[in-house]
């Protein structure tokens, strides 16, 4: 099931991304130290809440502004208080939603998860409406060549031209230079 979702809605330049919440969650302090990871649970981005998957994406103060900046407050919001697990709320929104509000969440979650992980490593994080902003953006784009792709509006030499760039983009990010 979790691989149906995956294929249907989210966009696929970075599927490392989303995969982890589902197959592992999200790599929270709690997970670390329910491994026996010795580290600090406290969020770095809200210092008075412990790190866990579940306020990293929906309790911060930082993806509530977020999702509302986005325009997903009324997919994620009624869904906070009928589940207890992020897998089964985002499950719910592939099975219930259209593809559009389902591949919005999914670059929200994207978008979200890429602060947590620029703060932590860089100590570099932009605020929830800047973040919403960016997950409206980013959708926008990645719809656009989608239908365009779908549509079949680009030449043959177009079509070859984006595939040779996702490839190259591919190998630029797994460090492959020449």
């Amino acid at each position: 099931m979790v691989e149906v979702a995956y294929g249907k809605y989210m966009p696929r330049q970075r599927p490392s991304n989303y995969f982890g919440v589902f197959a592992k969650g999200v790599p929270s302090r709690t997970r670390l130290q329910e491994r026996c990871v010795p580290c600090p649970l406290e969020y770095p981005l809200c210092e008075n809440c412990n790190e866990d998957e579940w306020h990293i994406l929906f309790n911060c103060n930082d993806s509530i502004q977020a999702r509302q900046a986005a325009g997903l407050e009324q997919f994620i919001g009624t869904r906070i208080h009928q589940f207890s697990t992020v897998k089964d709320l985002i499950l719910d929104i592939f099975r219930k939603e259209n593809k559009e509000i389902a591949g919005r969440c999914a670059v929200l979650i994207c978008t979200v998860r890429n602060n947590r992980n620029s703060f932590v490593w860089n100590a570099s994080k932009e605020n929830g409406r800047i973040l919403g902003a960016k997950t409206h953006h980013f959708w926008i784009e990645w719809w656009s060549v989608q239908n365009i792709q779908r549509h079949g509006t680009c030449s043959t030499i177009e079509g070859e031209s984006l595939v040779l760039l996702e490839a190259m983009k591919e190998m630029e990010h797994r460090g492959i230079t020449h």
